[in-house]
């Protein structure tokens, strides 16, 4: 039977994405039933390809486009590479990929799938984000004007998660969008100076630029928590539709397991609390990556 939604990620060549991908990959693929509607549109480099799973995968080369004059620091010449999360929605191999399902799920690779999403009924004028934390008190009042300033329409929603799931459609279409105003923010908010975390701070800027594609898209936005729910919770994961590793130090971090600090704790598989959710998932994805390598 043929799936109807895709998981779209980028992975860079360095850096543990790899290893968080397959957390992800694995509660998908063996942890639920989830790959029964899901599959994976995996971008980025030629150097991952031959670690990246035959089953429920599709492997696309694509270069970095935080390489581009477009997607760079003013003031140092450095690139922005969160801008690279976004290039699929740009690159005319991996739209032509995204078009066979009918939906698209966008999000981080330190992320994990629950049951619950499949409670999710999208309409097609309808977006469903997750929760996110940039919005300081200036940020709320600065985004708006922003939005005046350029002419657009604004539903003036805050915090707009980094997890976004809506049509195919609608994801090309605001992922595009949301790569022109991080080429605005670069250029015109953040040319001298990279600001200052959580006030105003260039190291956010592919939120803020999806704060303003998605507050004008005409979309209505479902956002819930239970999208990029916590991974240090005890709650019962198949409340939620995504858990996502936050900066944490508390159990389950994402980067005390990149650490090994867990390395004498055992998973407990049936449990379904989000902690112990996201552990399971995270030791087994890697056991089956270092099984890949």
């Amino acid at each position: 039977m043929k799936k109807d939604s895709v998981i779209v990620v980028y992975i860079p060549h360095k850096g543990n994405y790899l290893e968080q991908f397959y957390g992800l990959y694995y509660s998908v693929a063996h942890k639920t039933k989830l790959y029964e509607k899901f599959d994976f549109l995996v971008c980025g480099p030629l150097s991952i390809k031959k670690l990246i799973p035959k089953d429920h995968c599709i492997f696309i080369e694509l270069d970095e486009l935080s390489k581009s004059d477009h997607f760079r620091y003013a003031y140092s010449g450095n690139q922005y590479g969160y801008t690279d999360s976004f290039a699929p929605f740009v690159d005319s191999k991996c739209m032509d990929h995204l078009l066979n399902y009918k939906y698209c799920l966008r999000l981080d690779v330190d992320t994990f799938l629950c049951e619950g999403i499949l409670e999710v009924e999208i309409k097609e004028d309808e977006i469903f984000t997750g929760v996110a934390a940039y919005s300081s008190e200036f940020a709320r009042k600065k985004l708006p004007l922003i939005m005046q300033n350029l002419s657009l329409p604004d539903q003036n929603i805050p915090n707009i998660g980094s997890t976004w799931f809506s049509t195919t459609e609608n994801m090309i279409r605001q992922g595009a969008r949301t790569l022109d105003y991080v080429n605005y923010f670069l250029k015109n908010e953040f040319d001298k100076h990279e600001g200052k975390w959580p006030r105003w701070y260039a190291g956010v800027i592919l939120l803020y630029a999806g704060h303003v594609a998605i507050n004008s898209s005409g979309l209505k936005i479902k956002k819930t928590d239970k999208f990029d729910y916590f991974s240090t919770s005890k709650n019962d994961s198949r409340d939620y539709y995504t858990i996502h590793c936050w900066h944490t130090e508390e159990f389950f971090s994402k980067f005390s397991f990149a650490a090994k600090k867990y390395k004498n704790r055992k998973p407990i598989s049936d449990s379904y609390e989000c902690d112990e959710y996201s552990f399971d998932c995270a030791f087994h994805g890697k056991k089956i990556l270092d099984e890949n390598r």
